[in-house]
């Protein structure tokens, strides 16, 4: 599966980043994918993330998601476990 891809058009084109929305389910597994980052910041659907860390999305099913930027996917996966509503929260892969 995939990140949530969230396509934004807008005349300047998208907002800065992307917020983190839902409310997850300890009892459901989580997601978690590195997103590529272009070298001006920028993400395959335009928004702006900045340079830096390596960028990864976390999310279950289509309407909890969030974002951080961790060195490894093992630093991410401590991130999110270190999220209260996730502590304990098991990943795919």
């Amino acid at each position: 599966m995939r990140a949530p891809n969230c396509p934004y058009s807008f005349r300047h084109g998208a907002p800065m980043g992307r917020n983190d929305e839902g409310t997850f389910d300890l009892g459901e597994r989580v997601h978690l994918e590195r997103l590529p980052v272009n070298a001006q910041g920028y993400d395959a659907a335009g928004a702006y993330w900045g340079l830096g860390a390596p960028l990864y999305c976390y999310w279950q099913g289509s309407s909890a998601v969030g974002y951080l930027r961790a060195k490894t996917r093992a630093e991410a996966k401590g991130k999110v476990l270190a999220l209260p509503a996730l502590a304990g929260a098991k990943f795919y892969r």
